[in-house]
């Protein structure tokens, strides 16, 4: 028997290759000519950077970028130079696991560090840029990283809104900074 076993990790207790082992452990107890294939995979959130450097040929960028909160910090995504792409892990620098469980707060967070590597990407060349959405502790519709590339939220009386999940609801306009 032939098994294809892609999975991605147990949150807080295995990684994913300790998945596929104690799988593949616990089927060659029972079937003792099982062959194995292991895929190193990822939701998106944590550990899709380094499913994504299993598999490709990329550099790590390292740079300094703004948590959901907007505290210095230092993170990196990868880029591929030979394909022109960037692959941005938003969990790095607008997740959860940045974050102490009482500043929680997903009205109050923003995806602007993750903008920063995109406009960092885009600025290095990459033509196209791929983003693992999982491990967010973000809710601002993405606001956070269109205004990390130039954008503005504005409110009806023009006033400028940060771009946290709490100021959705208030924007009336978007200034495109390519207009």
């Amino acid at each position: 028997m032939r098994l294809l076993i892609i999975p991605d990790k147990f949150k807080g207790s295995m990684t994913s290759e300790e998945v596929y082992q104690s799988f593949k452990q616990g089927v060659e107890k029972v079937i003792s000519d099982a062959s194995f294939h292991f895929v190193k995979a990822s939701d998106g959130g944590d550990g899709f950077l380094d499913a994504i450097s299993t598999y490709r040929e990329c550099d790590e960028i390292e740079m300094e970028t703004l948590d959901p909160l907007g505290r210095k910090i230092s993170s990196y995504y990868l880029y591929d130079q030979k394909n022109e792409s960037a692959y941005i892990e938003l969990a790095n620098s607008s997740g959860m696991e940045l974050l102490e469980p009482s500043e929680r707060n997903a009205s109050l967070t923003s995806t602007y560090g993750s903008g920063q590597q995109i406009n960092d990407a885009i600025k290095r060349g990459a033509k196209k840029v791929y983003v693992g959405l999982g491990g967010s502790a973000t809710n601002d519709g993405g606001t956070g990283i269109a205004n990390a590339l130039g954008f503005e939220f504005t409110d009806t009386k023009g006033h400028s809104l940060e771009p946290i999940g709490k100021n959705l609801s208030q924007i009336q306009d978007i200034r495109n900074p390519r207009k």
